[in-house]
């Protein structure tokens, strides 16, 4: 509980009578305000002395002995983890993790560094796993989220920097983050390390699917096994993170099959005897875990990991469309039924993208273009005024504030 949401709903426990005025006083007073600013600005100020240590020395590099440059680097680095581990023991939490992160980087700076000093060649992205390792240990050690997403960033990175510079796929990185990032996830909750965690999966499988040249339908699926995974013994608020990069890439996908009119069907479909038996049994299995935990209804987020492209290539741009249009709704009316902010305006957003989407599929083609757009625009208005009126009689009648 936040101090934030207890000053948003404690009104309406008031006027209820739940609780007296004096017992809100009493209540918030346990939850005092998060100095989660300077927090900020101390996290990004070692974020830039970090960026800035190693660009000056990468810049004066070159004029300084090779001894002397190893002894320089591993004195910087020792020295940050060390005061950063007296500063955070001390109880002074983000400006001991901010110089501990300036250690990070520097690990990562001599590795750079000392390898272009003695002109070693890379075959692989080795040395961002590395580094991204030791960010994942630090993590650990001090449950930092700060950390935690400096470590994503650095295995996404060496992902692409795999695939662009070699044309492979580093599974060593994909190992690391399912393995060693999901055992974090599973321990710590962290709802925002949970979001970023699955946004790089999300990344990690797209390349995987790209580099190993199979049909696209296997990302679908790829995203398909990590939404059911996360109905694995996750709360119910770190699973809303956990599952929102591959609804949205499932939903994304489906918006560009709308317009691509089956055009690339071919490259879409998998071997349908595996894929089709592989993916019935997931939806089964996904199936009896929302029935156990009374979530049924969340079934209808299958409905943007449907294999649609089985069906004839003339048939797509049409199923795509219904597709999107129905899971909006769906959003949008479980927003309502639970009266919940935040599913109300991630409805309302996409069933006003998937509006618009049928709107330039169906008239792009055969309206003057300036009527198009101002058609467009009327439509929008209407759409989001009549949308948000509904939302605020809700929210009212909930007793928040709009």
């Amino acid at each position: 509980m936040s101090r934030k949401w207890l000053e948003r709903e404690a009104p309406r426990w008031i006027r209820e009578e739940i609780i007296t005025t004096e017992q809100y006083e009493r209540i918030v007073q346990l939850y005092p305000r998060e100095k989660r600013t300077l927090g900020l600005l101390t996290i990004f100020g070692g974020l830039f002395i970090g960026i800035g240590i190693i660009s000056f020395i990468a810049a004066n590099w070159q004029e300084l002995p090779e001894l002397f440059r190893i002894v320089l680097l591993a004195t910087a680095m020792i020295a940050a983890y060390l005061s950063g581990e007296r500063i955070h023991a001390s109880g002074r939490a983000n400006l001991g993790i901010a110089v501990v992160g300036i250690g990070l980087f520097l690990f990562g700076g001599s590795i750079i560094l000392i390898g272009q000093m003695y002109h070693m060649i890379a075959f692989s992205a080795l040395s961002i796993i590395i580094w991204a390792v030791a960010g994942l240990a630090l993590t650990y050690l001090y449950r930092s989220r700060y950390l935690g997403a400096i470590s994503l960033i650095l295995l996404t990175v060496a992902q692409i920097y795999s695939l662009q510079s070699f044309n492979t796929f580093s599974f060593a990185a994909y190992a690391i983050l399912l393995v060693g990032f999901g055992t974090y996830l599973y321990l710590q909750k962290d709802r925002a390390i949970s979001a970023l965690w699955s946004i790089s999966v999300v990344i990690h499988s797209l390349i995987l699917v790209l580099s190993q040249e199979w049909s696209f339908g296997w990302f679908l699926f790829i995203l398909a096994v990590l939404y059911s995974l996360t109905d694995l013994h996750v709360e119910r608020s770190q699973r809303v993170f956990l599952q929102l990069a591959p609804l949205l890439a499932g939903f994304i996908f489906s918006v560009v099959q709308v317009f691509m009119d089956g055009e690339l069907r071919e490259d879409l479909l998998p071997n349908p005897e595996w894929f089709l038996v592989f993916f019935i049994l997931l939806l089964i299995g996904n199936a009896y875990m929302k029935w156990r935990g009374n979530r049924v209804i969340t079934m209808l987020d299958w409905l943007l990991f449907m294999p649609l492209f089985y069906f004839p290539a003339y048939s797509l741009s049409i199923l795509y469309l219904v597709t999107i249009f129905i899971f909006s709704l769906y959003v949008l009316l479980r927003g309502y039924t639970a009266e919940s902010r935040e599913q109300i305006y991630a409805g309302t957003a996409l069933f006003l993208i998937s509006t618009m989407v049928a709107y330039f599929k169906l008239t792009w083609d055969f309206m003057d273009k300036s009527l198009f757009f101002i058609i467009g625009g009327i439509l929008l208005f209407l759409l989001s005024w009549l949308l948000n009126l509904r939302t605020r009689q809700i929210l009212r009648n909930k007793g928040g504030n709009v």
